[in-house]
């Protein structure tokens, strides 16, 4: 993609032409990171999302095209210190209404709406201009790790979730939905002034510090809440949830679970989760119980459980939309999930249109039939 410099408020001439390196969408914005390593964005700006001056926060269209609320093109960001104004950027990503990038020597940058302390910024203040975050990668008991460095971001609605060249994944904004990958409540079975929070206590335990918002950086813990998430290389995130991949090809999910985006399982399988839990890849098998509330093709409610995980499959890449999942996996042994279950006995099906199985919430990662062949390998 090539953008005329001077629309990227870069330059006058309109004979210099500059490429596009990096793009990323958001809700009602874009992105995007030129060879030159400078920042440019366009779209809605009711948020400062687009690293320049907003006057005021409003869905409503601009009533004129150099309302502040909206740039129809491509317009370069503003800095407001020096630090900034000098950085060369070589990661950009975009939520629902703030942005982040990354320059040349790993600091992280994040502007636009603030309310759930989604910029990590240790504060609630929207932010207008690209602002470097003094965060950085740190160790449990909040040591910044020497040499350690931010290596991607994946923005959220609201929070914002950090990978470190550590493999350790970090998160800020809001936890209502474990969005942070830390628990909400903490288990309290004491009663009256035995309990260990008698003045907060609720029905699902004592509130953590997590339970609202966390406007720094905090390590995403694993399965068992205690120990953060390790050798991860990527990580996306939807609008209320989150997925990391490991160098083991392994996938990883927490947050929102209200409609199967962890891919944990059948609908009684709901969480809610505290930390990330690892995602299973079960065989697309035709005796499997996949609808247990009983929807058009399922069988009686709880019979059977998709219990037979996909042997030597290994993930490449993951990816978020608002509420659902998606990976790409390989299957790195030949055996496992085929077209006439020859090797295991597990027979690959597609989804049949009268079953009514593509018009349901998919609760377990399923194979996309685009060539018939179930990524077989032989």
């Amino acid at each position: 993609v090539a953008v005329e410099q001077h629309r990227l408020g870069v330059g006058q001439d309109p004979a210099r032409r500059v490429a596009i390196e990096e793009v990323a969408a958001g809700a009602y914005h874009t992105v995007a990171i030129t060879d030159e390593g400078e920042l440019t964005a366009w779209g809605w700006n009711g948020y400062g999302q687009l690293g320049s001056p907003t006057n005021m926060p409003t869905y409503g269209l601009p009533v004129h095209p150099t309302d502040n609320t909206q740039r129809n093109l491509p317009t370069g960001a503003i800095f407001v210190d020096d630090v900034a104004a000098a950085a060369r950027f070589i990661h950009t990503a975009a939520g629902v209404f703030h942005s982040g990038a990354i320059d040349t020597e790993g600091w992280a940058y994040l502007w636009g709406v603030n309310f759930q302390g989604q910029l990590c910024s240790g504060s609630v203040a929207n932010v207008n201009y690209p602002t470097r975050i003094v965060s950085l990668p740190h160790d449990p008991s909040g040591v910044p790790i020497e040499g350690a460095r931010w290596v991607q971001l994946a923005l959220g609605h609201e929070h914002s979730i950090l990978l470190a060249s550590t493999g350790q994944v970090y998160a800020c904004g809001s936890n209502v939905n474990n969005q942070l990958g830390r628990p909400r409540y903490t288990l309290d079975t004491g009663e009256g002034t035995l309990s260990s929070c008698p003045q907060t206590k609720t029905p699902f335990g004592c509130p953590t510090e997590f339970n609202v918002r966390w406007d720094r950086p905090v390590l995403v813990l694993g399965v068992d809440d205690a120990h953060p998430l390790q050798r991860v290389v990527k990580v996306a995130a939807g609008a209320y949830h989150n997925l990391a991949l490991t160098a083991d090809g392994e996938v990883y999910a927490w947050g929102d679970n209200r409609m199967n985006q962890l891919g944990q399982g059948p609908l009684l399988y709901r969480g809610p989760f505290g930390g990330a839990v690892h995602v299973p890849f079960f065989v697309f098998n035709e005796n499997a119980d996949l609808q247990p509330d009983g929807g058009p093709g399922a069988l009686l409610p709880g019979t059977r459980e998709p219990d037979h995980p996909w042997p030597g499959y290994k993930v490449l890449d993951i990816a978020a939309g608002a509420h659902f999942s998606l990976a790409v996996v390989v299957n790195i042994t030949g055996k496992g999930c085929t077209a006439d279950g020859a090797y295991t006995g597990h027979k690959c099906v597609k989804q049949n249109m009268h079953t009514g199985l593509t018009e349901e919430d998919w609760d377990i990662p399923r194979n996309i039939d685009l060539s018939s062949d179930h990524f077989r390998v032989d």
